[in-house]
């Protein structure tokens, strides 16, 4: 399915006459080796992995872009189809677009009581149009959180409850508060050749896209079940991409 030259599907950089739309499909198992209620609360293993392949035909070629954590910018600095100029002002590359993609990810969760952590991982497999030439782009994340008035998710019917404060404002009590941290990295530089200029892709170029790297901390109160008040922090250093210097960082 993901080679350029099967039957029905047009050779790199040639537009199909058959007016096919887009399409996808994926698949995604859990398992849960730890499953179970404790006096603390609930204690929980998850496990997933995933799989998606997108095939856009006659629609729109795919790019992939994001922007640093709690940024206001308009346009994304990580972009894989904005690679030169100035920030916010960059040159599109519509060419540079890509026609299909699989992306394949894992997963794990672990809970014990007040305390979590969580952990995911994708890596993606991209066909450029013009050129045929596959590029691979990554992502991941892993944070933790802990409730330190001592609340744990419940666990009912085989399913994970939210959280609710054990003793709620109302009740005289401090309501729940919960602290995290959380580091996540966005890689869309893929290729050892040039960077793709305004003549677009050819066979040896890269896709400089640009890597980020995110750290954040948060702080949230829920006074009642209903009610959450979020404080936040995220700093986000990015080097490439939409950006003319070497690196540059994002604090909110």
């Amino acid at each position: 399915i993901n080679n350029s030259e099967a039957p029905g599907r047009p050779a790199p950089g040639t537009a199909s006459s058959n007016g096919d739309e887009a399409y996808a499909v994926g698949a995604r198992a859990t398992y849960a080796p730890i499953f179970e209620v404790t006096p603390s609360g609930a204690h929980i293993l998850h496990l997933g992995a995933g799989i998606r392949y997108r095939d856009q035909r006659d629609d729109s070629l795919l790019n992939y872009s994001a922007r640093p954590a709690g940024s206001n910018f308009a346009n994304a600095v990580l972009n894989t189809g904005l690679q030169t100029g100035t920030l916010g002002n960059a040159t599109a590359f519509n060419n540079a677009g890509f026609s299909d993609d699989t992306t394949l990810w894992g997963e794990v969760a672990y809970i014990r009581g007040p305390f979590g952590v969580h952990a995911e991982y994708a890596n993606l497999n991209a066909t450029q149009f013009l050129t045929g030439r596959d590029y691979t782009f990554q992502g991941g994340c892993v944070d933790a959180f802990w409730q330190i008035t001592g609340e744990s998710r419940s666990i009912r019917q085989g399913e994970i409850r939210r959280l609710v404060p054990r003793r709620p404002v109302v009740q005289g009590g401090p309501g729940l508060w919960q602290v995290g941290v959380r580091y996540d990295v966005l890689d869309l530089k893929d290729g050892s050749g040039a960077c793709i200029t305004g003549s677009g892709p050819t066979a040896g170029a890269a896709v400089c896209g640009g890597v980020q790297n995110t750290i954040g901390a948060v702080v949230n109160w829920q006074p009642v079940e209903f009610v959450k008040l979020t404080g936040q922090y995220a700093t986000s250093d990015v080097r490439g991409g939409n950006v003319t210097s070497t690196s540059r960082r994002d604090g909110s």
